[in-house]
């Protein structure tokens, strides 16, 4: 019994498109814009200063103090105070002391005299 012919038909995968290629041309082109609208003078920094060595170091003091003190001193005393119980003599005169300031800003605020 003789077979049939059967016809091969290639189909053609198509490529998927590259997204990153585009997104790459994209930065591309948003920062040959933003080069042509500096006129080519880029100075760098957040506000152009990266030339001003006082205002580099002056960024780095504020930003390591507050790094200090978030991290070094606020973050260790919250994990403390979170670990007291809340019925000691601490956390009751704090409790009165905010009582106490709240009472003087409602005070203050309705033009009262706070002393």
């Amino acid at each position: 019994m003789p077979r049939a012919k059967t016809t091969k038909t290639t189909t053609r995968k198509k490529k998927a498109p590259d997204h990153f290629k585009k997104v790459a041309d994209e930065l591309d082109r948003a920062a040959a814009a933003a080069a042509a609208q500096n006129n080519g003078q880029h100075r760098g920094g957040p506000l152009g200063h990266s030339d001003v060595p006082s205002f580099n170091r002056m960024g780095k003091i504020v930003y390591s103090t507050s790094y200090m003190l978030t991290y070094g001193i606020a973050f260790p005393l919250a994990l403390i105070g979170a670990s007291m119980p809340a019925d000691n003599p601490v956390a009751r005169g704090m409790a009165d002391g905010a009582a106490a300031a709240k009472a003087n800003a409602h005070r203050d605020k309705a033009g009262g005299k706070s002393h």
